[in-house]
């Protein structure tokens, strides 16, 4: 399988704005905000606001993540705590503000996490490995789920 997409292929990039207008425009109730993955107090808002004009969460998707490419010696510690900041804490913090509602509404609902290596991919591409940043968060989350 090559690096270059099948030519059949279409890549839509869309902002919150976008996705919100074509939803409205399908009879979809939507709410739009921006949220710092990272920051606690940023999550428990989105939960706040998304418990306050809906019934309710029936799918939650953690879906976020940042790479760094770089070798394990060239990595700085800032780099480290950004990266476990969004990539770990942000499953984290999505699963503790709406999972424990979702439980307590008593209807069924799912949560999906989704931790990507493609940063690790994508530095064996650029000549440089970077597994131990893009595995770290990845291995934390996949263990959490035993």
């Amino acid at each position: 399988m090559g690096d270059d997409p099948p030519a059949d292929a279409v890549e839509v990039r869309l902002d919150r704005f976008e996705v919100a207008f074509l939803a409205l425009n399908a009879g979809v109730d939507v709410l739009t905000e921006h949220v710092d993955l990272a920051d606690a107090a940023s999550v428990e808002a989105l939960a706040n606001a998304v418990h306050d004009r809906f019934d309710g969460v029936d799918l939650l998707v953690n879906n976020a993540g940042i790479g760094v490419v770089a070798t394990f010696l060239d990595t700085e510690l800032s780099d480290w705590k950004r990266l476990i900041d969004i990539n770990l804490m942000g499953v984290v913090h999505g699963c503790h503000f709406f999972v424990s509602r979702m439980v307590q509404r008593g209807r069924r609902g799912h949560v999906v996490n989704v931790a990507s290596q493609a940063p690790g991919e994508y530095g064996a591409k650029c000549g440089k490995r970077s597994p131990s940043t893009s595995c770290a968060p990845w291995s934390a989350i996949a263990q959490s789920h035993r």
